[in-house]
């Protein structure tokens, strides 16, 4: 096969060229008569500044959709290609642009995919392939003194987090493991006590659930449940939040989650105590679980407050790349946006879970993988306790509906902890601008599911 080492800046005349948006192999639904829909309820944007650049939050979300439709087509051209010198992608808004980092000569399929596409785009030569760090990092996997493992997006090597108090210098597996590694390794010490991830909370023995003058809210939901709404597991006596909705492979309905919010046949109950259904699927190594429920395709938007909660229709879903602006929706801190992705398809140790310890089945040391690690530029919280399994998401470009991106799996506390929004159960909810979560496609590709869309209002 021909291969060309034309590293090159490819452009389009006059910008981004505004296209249509398609999301593909997901499941349409009716509108849901059942559960009366709030007036003007999607007319709610986010109150987070807008970047330097853009005039509002949809402008800016319309560039980022045109850069990750291109995104993901030139990344599934370039898997097809063994031995891929793919590296990463950073889609940015505000660069009008996408990088494409490459290792090696760039094959002509993968060169003829960027020719096409409707964005201006930047190969940059790598160091690495993406296929080459990822290798390196499962060769680390066996360390406990490891806390994150992150290929970088630049193709440059790889970040390790690992815990002070076990240096390289006290670890010597570790050291020497490091010292053997095939690629150029950067290690930043985080102090163990400092390094716990959130999880599903146990939280106070009573939370407020009334909603008000509403027949429904975050609090206390009722069937078909939406996105971002309070659970509880009795059994696991923890609090978490539901995500989207999906179809599995077998026609059933489900809300995906957090794997640490229960295990399989585990009953999940809503915020007013009315059982959801059982944890049908789980999957601790993705971070991620399957409730069998009556679910809709609709999230809950606005605060916590449930005067403030609004509810928006889920219009697809999109993969997560490095620059990519977008907001949690938890069932304790409401709506938060400002946050943009900072690191793709990490690992994320698994072993220090920070609350109440392992569940059933949990490996000491195992990785959950892969991790979207995302940052909330204004320095103020982006989640944190009880926020696990909620939805992850961006808006479209009209801001009326949101684009599924992934599932909250945990907030990193120490340096990045920031006091929570929404309820703080008295002072001891955890709350950090750091944030990670798993990747929705990715999470559907694994459990043979679609997600289930919701007709406009």
């Amino acid at each position: 096969m021909k291969v060309r080492n034309a590293l090159k800046r490819i452009t389009v005349l006059g910008g981004i060229m505004a296209m249509p948006l398609t999301f593909l192999g997901q499941t349409a639904e009716a509108a849901d008569p059942e559960k009366e829909v709030k007036v003007g309820e999607s007319a709610w944007q986010p109150t987070e500044r807008v970047p330097e650049g853009f005039r509002s939050w949809g402008e800016l979300w319309s560039v980022q959709h045109r850069l990750n439709t291109a995104a993901e087509k030139i990344e599934k051209v370039s898997k097809l290609d063994k031995g891929s010198g793919y590296a990463g992608i950073i889609a940015a808004p505000e660069n009008r642009e996408l990088k494409v980092y490459w290792h090696g000569a760039v094959p002509d399929q993968v060169e003829s995919a960027i020719a096409i596409q409707q964005v201006p785009i930047q190969v940059i030569p790598a160091k690495y392939s993406a296929s080459k760090l990822h290798s390196e990092a499962l060769r680390l996997n066996a360390r406990d003194a490891i806390k994150a493992i992150i290929p970088k997006v630049d193709g440059s090597g790889l970040a390790l987090r690992v815990n002070k108090e076990r240096s390289l210098v006290a670890d010597k597996a570790l050291k020497n493991a490091v010292r053997a590694a095939r690629v150029e390794v950067e290690i930043t010490e985080v102090p163990t006590s400092l390094s716990a991830h959130t999880v599903a909370g146990r939280g106070p023995s009573t939370l407020p659930t009334a909603c008000g003058a509403l027949s429904f809210c975050r609090q206390n939901d009722t069937p078909p449940y939406y996105a971002g709404g309070q659970i509880w597991n009795t059994f696991r006596q923890r609090y978490c939040s539901t995500g989207f909705a999906v179809q599995t492979g077998d026609g059933k309905r489900g809300m995906l989650t957090n794997s640490d919010c229960g295990w399989p046949r585990d009953l999940v109950s809503d915020g007013g105590g009315d059982s959801i259904g059982f944890i049908r699927q789980h999957e601790e190594k993705r971070g991620t679980a399957i409730i069998e429920a009556n679910a809709a395709g609709r999230i809950f938007d606005g605060g916590y407050d449930p005067a403030t909660t609004f509810s928006k229709p889920v219009a697809g879903a999109t993969q997560s790349y490095v620059g990519n602006w977008l907001c949690t929706s938890g069932a304790f801190s409401g709506v938060i946006c400002g946050i943009k992705v900072t690191e793709v398809n990490g690992y994320m140790c698994c072993y220090d879970t920070g609350y109440g310890g392992q569940l059933p089945g949990q490996t000491p040391g195992g990785l959950i993988r892969p991790v979207t690690f995302a940052m909330q530029v204004d320095g103020t919280s982006a989640g944190g306790t009880g926020d696990d399994g909620g939805p992850i998401f961006e808006l479209t470009d009209d801001t009326q509906a949101v684009i599924a991106k992934g599932i909250f799996d945990g907030a990193s506390v120490g340096s990045s902890e920031r006091p929570c929004t929404g309820d703080t159960w008295n002072g001891t909810r955890r709350c950090s601008r750091e944030i990670y979560y798993s990747d929705v496609k990715q999470t559907l590709s694994h459990f043979g599911a679609t997600i289930i869309r919701s007709a406009a209002n």
